[in-house]
């Protein structure tokens, strides 16, 4: 799958009855790390302009979440509910 139709191919799939069996509850989040913090910028541009394209951004933007913080040198309470992690808007 071409990079530029992960974002709303994801969005189709969590929108799927497939998704709903296997993720049952409302709310899902797809948490993006990237190496460096100019990666995760282009990262998070990117998907906004991939969601925008296939019309899902005011829908589904915040349900992506990028950050370039290590999971190496934060312990795992810090590195999953930090406040280094930024939305896809």
């Amino acid at each position: 799958m071409p990079p530029s139709e992960i974002p709303p191919s994801l969005t189709y799939w969590i929108n799927s009855s497939e998704s709903a069996a296997l993720l049952p509850g409302e709310h899902v989040t797809v948490m993006v790390m990237t190496p460096a913090a100019r990666r995760h910028e282009q990262l998070r541009l990117w998907t906004a302009q991939e969601l925008r394209l296939q019309g899902f951004f005011d829908q589904r933007a915040d349900m992506f979440a990028l950050t370039s913080a290590s999971p190496v040198e934060l312990t795992p309470e810090d590195f999953f509910t930090g406040r280094h992690w930024l939305k896809g808007r």
